[in-house]
């Protein structure tokens, strides 16, 4: 099955719910101290990325307080 340009959009929603959910209640310190997290993390980010990727050109411009795209995408390259 094809997936359209709004699964990718949930993708990044659901992401950043999780993304969240991994830091609610952690400070700074206890984050990068906690492998775990710090990799749970990493890979939203990832996924963000890479979701980022399959949304058209068009919808980003309709959508331009989201900020640079090219930013978010450029996050699933990012390594810790």
């Amino acid at each position: 099955m094809t997936r359209t340009y709004a699964d990718y959009l949930h993708d990044i929603l659901e992401m950043s719910i999780k993304a969240q959910q991994f830091v609610a209640g952690v400070d700074f310190v206890s984050f990068e101290e906690n492998e775990e997290k710090l990799f749970a993390v990493i890979r939203t980010l990832e996924v963000i990325g890479e979701a980022v990727k399959f949304i058209p050109q068009t919808e980003r411009n309709r959508y331009p307080q989201t900020g640079t795209w090219h930013a978010i995408q450029k996050l699933r390259k990012k390594d810790a």
